[in-house]
């Protein structure tokens, strides 16, 4: 995890996000990764 830190504050990106769900890519046919996507 720090690692992880490490790396976003030197990179700054403007947006992190780290999730482990698994098979998100299919849940709901998509409609999931497709709103988090959007936003």
């Amino acid at each position: 995890m720090y690692e992880i830190i490490r790396i976003a504050q030197y990179h700054k990106p403007y947006i992190l996000l780290l999730e482990n769900v698994k098979n998100i890519l299919n849940i709901n046919n998509g409609s999931v990764i497709e709103t988090i996507d959007q936003n």
